[in-house]
């Protein structure tokens, strides 16, 4: 059987009766305590542990998979846990589930917002029309609305850029370089490699493309440099606009009060999603300079 799903590790426990008659070192790290010689219901979270109890009894026919949380305070926050039928007893695989869990609960959370600003800004816009407001007062008032509803749709890209990859490609790294160069309002040095690199091509593009757009936008740049060197990939302007290399990535952090602020922290999220990283820093000349680290593939 495979050690992995969808690239993720996964342990294997073997249970006849409920107990563990052995577990290999991947499930035990994921539960946080040596199973072995132990009912598996009790390595699982009290609130979880009725649904794995209901299924070891039952007369499985095939796999059946529910999430559940590790009893155990060192063990993964949530995991998914697959129960089958075997030769004696049952065969349990689990894996870890976190960042999934935690991207399913963004998502909805996500939805929700925007649906409940989302409404009130309509009937805001739907009601102004109907009075008799005019001037400087209805101006400042759908700024306003307009304000909130860019900030909206920045946060929720701000959430997509968390969600995990699934399914990555090879992506040639001068492709997707090229791709963001053509979308964007700044010319573009796009280096001449062969390398590559195991990803999801919207978002990366996305996040590239993002890095051009600030450069056009937060100072008076002409050309972005792009490098590959070694494991990094360098994104570096001429222009001189002023910023924090300390906080520039943070949620929220500008120095245009017409934007929120959130371009660049997707950046950061996305590369995290991919299990790279982010450094800036400034150039003689404080122009953006933003590194990431990535395992670039030949």
């Amino acid at each position: 059987m495979s050690d992995r799903i969808d690239g993720v590790p996964i342990g294997h426990l073997d249970i006849d009766g409920g107990i563990v008659q052995s577990a290999d070192d991947r499930a035990t790290a994921l539960l946080g305590t040596e199973p072995t010689g132990t009912a598996f219901a009790a390595t699982i979270h009290e609130t979880d542990r009725g649904a794995i109890d209901a299924l070891l009894d039952a007369e499985l026919a095939r796999a059946v998979a529910v999430d559940c949380r590790p009893a155990a305070d060192d063990g993964v926050e949530w995991m998914r846990c697959w129960l089958a039928p075997a030769a004696a007893g049952v065969e349990a695989v689990i894996v870890d589930r976190t960042r999934d869990h935690r991207a399913d609960v963004l998502a909805e959370y996500d939805s929700a917002m925007a649906h409940d600003l989302r409404n009130p800004l309509n009937v805001i816009d739907g009601r102004l029309e109907l009075l008799d407001a005019s001037g400087e007062h209805r101006d400042a008032i759908e700024r306003s609305t307009t304000g909130i509803a860019d900030r909206i749709t920045a946060l929720r890209e701000l959430a997509a850029a968390a969600r995990p990859v699934v399914g990555p490609d090879l992506l040639a790294v001068s492709d997707l370089i090229a791709e963001a160069a053509a979308r964007g309002p700044i010319t573009v040095d796009i280096p001449d490699t062969d390398r590559h690199v195991v990803g999801d091509a919207d978002r990366l593009t996305a996040a590239l493309l993002e890095l051009f757009e600030n450069a056009a936008t937060h100072g008076d740049a002409d050309c972005v440099v792009v490098t590959v060197e070694g494991s990094t990939l360098r994104v570096e302007d001429d222009g001189s606009g002023a910023f924090d290399p300390d906080r520039v990535l943070d949620a929220g952090y500008t120095t245009d009060p017409d934007r929120p602020g959130y371009g660049l922290t997707a950046v950061d999220w996305t590369a995290r999603a991919h299990g790279w990283s982010v450094d800036v820093a400034e150039n003689a000349g404080l122009a953006v300079d933003i590194s990431i680290g990535a395992p670039l593939l030949a």
